[in-house]
């Protein structure tokens, strides 16, 4: 049995010890959330933890997007062939 409970329900538990005390831890995680979401949300951040495929610079943007639009039209035009090759898997 896993235990989900958030130590927030007064007078039930392990919990608060009243009503104030539940507030105030209620106020505490939602501050903490804020904190983590804020703290995660710039493309550095995500795109250093391979979240994303990574940030262009601006100055790339045109280049990038013919690079991609170039590996489209040559998908397009390619015969797709079976795998010839085992793939070893530990």
């Amino acid at each position: 049995m896993i235990d989900f409970h958030s130590h927030l329900m007064p007078g039930v538990d392990d919990g608060a010890a009243d009503l104030d005390e539940s507030r105030s831890g209620l106020a505490a995680m939602r501050e903490q959330l804020i904190d983590t979401f804020e703290r995660q949300t710039p493309a550095f951040y995500t795109s250093g933890l391979l979240l994303d495929d990574g940030v262009i610079d601006p100055r790339d943007t045109r280049r990038v997007l013919a690079t991609v639009l170039g590996v489209c039209e040559d998908a397009r035009t390619r015969a797709l062939r079976p795998i010839q090759f085992a793939v070893a898997r530990p």
